[in-house]
């Protein structure tokens, strides 16, 4: 990830900041992805109007994490294990 992309994610929990993301990331055809806090590798799908937070958590599980185009969360869901 680019420098300014880095420092955006690390302040992700500000709604302002997703907002942030959509705007200046939101074009992009490619997702990002870098390790969260726990070491985990976390991809970002941000797109003009929404962003997909993908989490490959260490207990195998991939957790997905929705935004709308306000930044607001929309939802969670699991989708399968990573890791057997």
């Amino acid at each position: 990830m680019n420098d300014k992309l880095n420092q955006l994610a690390a302040e992700f929990a500000d709604v302002n900041v997703r907002r942030t993301l959509m705007r200046e990331f939101g074009k992009s055809t490619m997702p990002f992805s870098g390790k969260n806090e726990d070491g985990e590798t976390v991809t970002l799908h941000i797109a003009e109007d929404s962003i997909i937070v993908e989490t490959f958590q260490s207990n195998g599980w991939v957790r997905k994490n929705y935004y709308d185009a306000n930044g607001y969360a929309e939802g969670e869901t699991f989708d399968g294990r990573w890791d057997r």
